[in-house]
């Protein structure tokens, strides 16, 4: 009996213990998740003059992602019937090059790569002429001030899509006024720009300075998890040094960017959005992809860089990237397009950026 009434006495304690443990983590939940009650920007950052209304609010809600028109259908049936006559193109293409060298210092000016393209379409696009792809992407590149960068980009990553049978186009979105650069919000606009245009099956987000140099690394729509491309590079004598890197490249589906909610739009200044994206795409059951690192080798443009100003509370946002998915992300992006331009080569697309900052709590911005 005494025997009897000792087990039950600790199975009532574990019990109340797990309860016990269970309200003060639920407790937490709470406390986390109300820290991310966030209110829409007031103004936009760095471009004070520039009105803020409701419409400008809403500007992602005008995105095909979110609302698909009968006009939208129609324009797409109409660029597939024009292609359903030719075959598919095949999943490993003919004509690629394997390992090249790469020349980070040679310059180049637009009007040469503009001669050396002729099968590019206005805006950046391209589509084979002999087969149908498989692979509908587009190519979207954060940019402020790396106009040296992205005429070496042009030279050496155009050829490299184009033998890679994608159909494709290529844009630019750059921030303007002084605030810190914000490149996790610039990839939210350039998705809900690109939209327009194209039903793209995937999104490649590619930094400026990073090129290929060895085209058998495919970017293609992934056909698993989000795939991070950018795996060994010159700058680190293509070392693996951090096995969990998600940043530089990475190429998603419209499914699963939509469902991560995009990237966070509070990271301003350099570093962790990419972590904190990664945080994202695990908290939604997907594994995050790898390329192959035998193909996977790119060239930085300028090992010697120098970064911007880091983002003095990125790891504190870092920590928290899972409570803010809801909240933070693709269906708050606030922004107000300032210029559209298709130049021969790739679509130029300016912003100015609704600014956020004043969403982050005080207690995470107190160092």
């Amino acid at each position: 009996m005494t025997r009897l009434r000792s087990v039950f006495t600790f199975l009532v304690m574990t019990i109340s213990a797990m309860c016990i443990f269970r309200l003060i983590y639920l407790s937490h939940l709470y406390t986390r998740f109300s820290y991310w009650k966030l209110t829409a920007p007031t103004h936009f950052c760095g471009s004070e003059t520039l009105a803020m209304d409701e419409s400008t609010l809403g500007v992602w809600k005008e995105s095909p992602l979110f609302r698909s028109t009968e006009k939208d259908t129609k324009q797409q049936r109409s660029r597939e019937k024009e292609r359903e006559k030719l075959p598919v193109c095949p999943n490993t293409p003919d004509g690629l090059l394997g390992r090249q060298v790469i020349n980070a210092s040679v310059k180049f000016t637009m009007e040469q790569l503009n001669a050396q393209n002729t099968k590019m379409r206005p805006g950046g696009f391209y589509t084979p002429l002999h087969c149908k792809s498989q692979h509908k992407i587009a190519i979207l590149i954060p940019y402020r001030n790396r106009y040296e960068h992205l005429l070496l980009f042009l030279h050496y990553m155009l050829p490299v899509f184009i033998r890679q049978n994608l159909e494709f186009r290529l844009y630019t979105i750059e921030q303007t006024g002084e605030c810190p650069f914000n490149r996790g919000m610039l990839f939210n606009v350039g998705v809900l720009e690109a939209s327009k245009d194209n039903d793209w099956g995937c999104y490649c987000f590619h930094d400026v300075d990073l090129m290929l140099e060895d085209d058998r690394s495919l970017y293609t729509c992934p056909e698993k998890g989000p795939r991070a491309l950018a795996i060994s590079m010159d700058k680190w004598n293509y070392k693996i040094v951090h096995p969990y890197r998600f940043g530089g490249i990475v190429v998603m589906s419209k499914e699963q960017y939509v469902d991560i909610n995009g990237f966070s739009n509070l990271y301003w200044g350099w570093g962790k959005e990419d972590d904190d994206l990664l945080a994202r795409v695990e908290m939604m059951g997907m594994t995050a992809d790898r390329a192959d690192k035998t193909f996977a080798r790119y060239t930085m443009a300028r090992k010697d860089h120098v970064q911007g100003p880091g983002n003095p509370i990125r790891y504190k946002l870092v920590r928290d990237a899972t409570y803010r998915i809801a909240v933070d992300g693709l269906n708050t992006t606030v922004y107000k397009v300032l210029s559209r331009t298709d130049n021969p080569l790739y679509t130029h697309i300016t912003v100015a950026l609704g600014d956020t900052r004043n969403q982050i709590p005080s207690a995470f911005t107190q160092h």
